[in-house]
C-alpha cells in the first residue's frame, strides 16, 4: 500500500508542477510540447518500453492466460466505450481512448511487485506488453483521422517491443548498462509526460471536467469487471489473477494525452482522464487490494 500512495504522489506532484505553469501564463510551453509529443513518440517511449521489456525477464508459464485476460480487458473496454461516446454522444477517436488504455506499467508494476514478488512482476510485464502492442496498433489506428494503417509503423514503439520479447524469449541477459539505461529513462520520460498532462489541465472546462469522471469511472470498474470475468472463464488463480484484476483497474495511461496531441484528438479531455483517473483510483486503491488478498 505504501508503494502505491509514494507512486501516486510523484504522479500528482509531476502533473500539479505542469498545472502551475499553466497557471502561471508560461504559453511558451505549449510550443514545447509540440515537440516534445514527436521526441516522446519517436524515442522516449520506444527506449523505455525497449528496456522495461529486456531487463524484466518473463516466465512463459500461464503467460497466454494472463496475455488472453489482457486482451479481454481492451477489446472488452473498446465496446464499452463505443457504447459510452455514442450515448454522451461524442467523437469516438477523440474521446475513446482514456476509457480504454490504462496505466499498465509505471503503477502497476511496482505495485504488483510488492505485493506478489517476481511473480507480480512478471505477469504484469506480460499485460504491459498487451496493452502496449494494443496501444500502439489498434490505439493509433482508433485515434487517428485517416485511419492509415501505415501510421502504426511508422511509430518504432512495436518494433522495440518486438526486439525486446525476441531477447527476452532467447534469454539474451540484460547488461548491467542497460538496466542503468533503463533507470535513467524512467526518470525522464514519465516525468516528463504527465508535466505536460498538467499543464494541458489548466486548460480544461467543467464539462470537459465531468466527462472525465464519467470517463475514468468506466476505465476502472468496466477494467475490473472484464478482468473478473475473463479470469473465471479461463480458471486463473494466484498472482496471475490477482495481477490481472489490480491491472485492468488502473487509472487511464499518459499515453492517451501523448496520442490526444500527435493526432489532435481532445487533448483536454485526455490530461483529465490521467488526472482524474489517478485521484479516483487512491479513494478505491483500499477496497481492490483488499477484495484481491
Amino acid at each position: 500500500m505504501h508503494i502505491g500512495i509514494m507512486l501516486l504522489t510523484k504522479v500528482f506532484l509531476y502533473i500539479a508542477l505542469g498545472f502551475a505553469a499553466s497557471r502561471l501564463g508560461w504559453s511558451w510551453i505549449d510550443k514545447i510540447a509540440v515537440g516534445f509529443v514527436d521526441f516522446a513518440l519517436f524515442a522516449l517511449i520506444p527506449a523505455y518500453i525497449f528496456l522495461s521489456v529486456w531487463t524484466n525477464p518473463v516466465s512463459f508459464q500461464d503467460a497466454l492466460s494472463t496475455a488472453a485476460v489482457a486482451s479481454a480487458v481492451i477489446l472488452g473496454g473498446s465496446l464499452l466505450a463505443l457504447a459510452w461516446v455514442r450515448r454522451e454522444k461524442l467523437s469516438f477517436r477523440s474521446y475513446a481512448l482514456p476509457e480504454i488504455f490504462m496505466n499498465s506499467a509505471y503503477l502497476a508494476i511496482p505495485l504488483n511487485t510488492v505485493l506478489w514478488g517476481s511473480d507480480g512482476a512478471t505477469y504484469t510485464i506480460i499485460f504491459n506488453t498487451v496493452n502496449t502492442i494494443f496501444t500502439f496498433t489498434l490505439g493509433i489506428w482508433m485515434v487517428s483521422s485517416q485511419k492509415r494503417a501505415s501510421e502504426i509503423f511508422e511509430i518504432p514503439v512495436i518494433y522495440a517491443v518486438v526486439f525486446a520479447l525476441a531477447l527476452n524469449v532467447f534469454r539474451v541477459e540484460a547488461p548491467s548498462v542497460a538496466r542503468q539505461a533503463s533507470g535513467i529513462v524512467s526518470l525522464i520520460a514519465l516525468p516528463a509526460m504527465l508535466f505536460f498532462t498538467g499543464f494541458r489541465l489548466g486548460y480544461i472546462k467543467k464539462n470537459i471536467a465531468f466527462l472525465a469522471v464519467k470517463g475514468s469511472a468506466l476505465r476502472i470498474f468496466g477494467g475490473f469487471i472484464i478482468a473478473l470475468l475473463a479470469a473465471y472463464l479461463l480458471r486463473l488463480k494466484g498472482a496471475p489473477l490477482y495481477v490481472c484484476l489490480i491491472t485492468a483497474a488502473m487509472p487511464s495511461a499518459v499515453n492517451n494525452y501523448i496520442f490526444a496531441e500527435r493526432y489532435r484528438a481532445d487533448t483536454e479531455f485526455a490530461a483529465a482522464s490521467v488526472f482524474v483517473g489517478t485521484l479516483f483510483w487512491i479513494i478505491i486503491l483500499p477496497a481492490i487490494a483488499y477484495f484481491v488478498k
